[in-house]
């Protein structure tokens, strides 16, 4: 007989989420500075995500769906565990952030659980979702973001999606992030995201996201989009670009553009990736992302 080991596996990262949850509840981060010190409503962006220049909410992989997208869990029916870090700069901490999700069969509401814990910021994330249908499905996130040097007291958010399969190879979702509107500066505004992922066959992923966020009218723009494309070689390295235009900068309390360069690994229950995530306006600054993630 054999005996699956995927509880084991998963049971002592839980435990270390609500362990580092409690911790940052309690921690005193007051003595954290940073020019870069904001909460983003994206700050536990992927390395996938941040090399397709945000892109991607149509077709989330592994983990990013609990951040871009909760209604895709279940349209990805395997249990994930995802770390992902940036290399630390002069003001900037690593602020890594550790995933669990588990869109399998074997569970009544698939869900996902998520904490980040650095100098910047730290966030408890949770989803869960339900499909409607084999083609249809639904979703909904929330997040506790901790007090530090740039917010007074933590923050409730949640947002909303739903997902939806057209064809093999198109795919569309629907995301109100930001939902409560509880936080304050430009990345805490109500975000309607239309996502959607164009597949080539095994030649061409193509993500075009436009974002709508009310609030920013008329002072700006309250138009933009995140677009990015994923060219598999061999079912086994994908190379990513990607490019932003007023959109929520992680780790930075206002929106800009940039663009996203990167590659992913895939290989049987395991991926690694990386990405450098450029922004251009409002000021130059970037950040290599890494990450690893175990599915089964």
């Amino acid at each position: 007989m054999t005996v699956s080991t995927a509880p084991v596996i998963l049971r002592a990262p839980l435990l270390l989420l609500f362990f580092l949850f409690f911790l940052f509840r309690e921690a005193d981060v007051s003595g954290f500075q940073s020019a870069q010190s904001a909460q983003s409503a994206q700050t536990a962006q992927s390395a996938r995500t941040s090399a397709l220049g945000g892109a991607g909410h149509a077709g989330p992989l592994f983990t990013d769906a609990l951040y871009l997208n909760p209604s895709f869990i279940p349209m990805l029916p395997v249990r994930a565990l995802s770390l992902v870090t940036s290399l630390p700069g002069p003001e900037t901490g690593s602020n890594p952030t550790i995933s669990l999700q588990d869109g399998t069969r074997d569970v009544l509401v698939p869900w996902g659980v998520g904490v980040t814990y650095g100098r910047e910021v730290s966030m408890l994330n949770i989803g869960a979702a339900t499909g409607i249908s084999s083609r249809l499905a639904i979703g909904m996130s929330a997040r506790y973001r901790a007090p530090n040097a740039t917010l007074a007291s933590g923050v409730v958010e949640a947002a909303l999606s739903c997902s939806g399969i057209v064809s093999d190879g198109f795919r569309v979702s629907f995301t109100v992030d930001n939902l409560l509107e509880a936080g304050s500066g430009q990345d805490a505004y109500r975000e309607f995201i239309l996502g959607t992922k164009l597949s080539l066959g095994s030649v061409l992923n193509l993500y075009v996201d436009p974002l709508w966020v009310p609030a920013l009218a008329p002072a700006q723009s309250e138009w933009g989009y995140e677009v990015g494309a994923e060219l598999p070689l061999f079912d086994l390295i994908f190379l990513r670009a990607g490019v932003f235009r007023n959109a929520t900068l992680p780790m930075l309390a206002q929106r800009g553009e940039g663009f996203g360069v990167g590659l992913g690994v895939l290989a049987a229950q395991f991926s690694l990736d990386y990405a450098y995530s450029g922004v251009l306006r409002p000021d130059f600054s970037g950040v290599h992302r890494f990450g690893v993630n175990i599915y089964f």
